[in-house]
């Protein structure tokens, strides 16, 4: 458990905080796998709530329940990476509190994603869709052109056409088995 520091915290940390989070720290270390469940309550000790900043000797967790609401910096890097899972635990504040009816803050929800998104005709095939034309990768490289073309195709372009060298079209069809091809001439470097 870890509510050392809250979000009150000043950074960097010195003296007797930061040698105790030193300490802390090699202790998990040297212990063997799997370690405890790291819950951290309101923040990991180390994290500015405010800015996201992240002091070195800062200890992770696998579980951050902060108390009443969300703390910007905990959307930001490099703290977002040290936090866990985030809970926010109820403790009685208000919701129409003035101070947090001022914080503009809003986040991304699936559903509210899935709301913005402009609803596909019945009628419509890919080409409706939009187009992309995805120039990548070598022998060396194919990752960079499944990674291009399968995230033009998680975005929601229709038609993916992939300009490769012969020898890449051969790995990738079965990838991508969707995908259109424009094959680019190969010398075998």
């Amino acid at each position: 458990m870890d509510a050392v520091f809250g979000t009150g915290v000043r950074l960097p940390l010195a003296g007797q905080p930061a040698d105790l989070l030193r300490q802390v720290a090699a202790h998990l270390a040297a212990r063997p796998a799997p370690l405890a469940l790291r819950v951290a309550v309101d923040c990991p000790s180390g994290l500015n709530c405010d800015t996201g900043a992240l002091d070195p000797v800062a200890l992770p967790a696998d579980l951050t329940v902060t108390l009443a609401v969300a703390k910007r910096g905990q959307f930001t890097f490099p703290a977002a990476e040290w936090l866990g899972e985030l809970v926010v635990a109820d403790i009685g504040v208000r919701a129409d509190l003035p101070a947090l009816a001022e914080v503009p803050l809003e986040l991304a929800t699936p559903a509210g994603v899935q709301a913005s998104l402009p609803r596909r005709p019945r009628d419509a095939h890919k080409g409706t869709f939009g187009r992309a034309l995805v120039v990548a990768g070598s022998l060396n490289y194919t990752g960079a052109v499944y990674l291009a073309g399968a995230a033009a195709y998680r975005i929601g372009v229709g038609l993916v056409t992939l300009a490769v060298a012969a020898p890449l079209q051969a790995i990738l069809a079965g990838q991508l088995p969707e995908a259109t091809w424009l094959i680019l001439p190969h010398e075998g470097a």
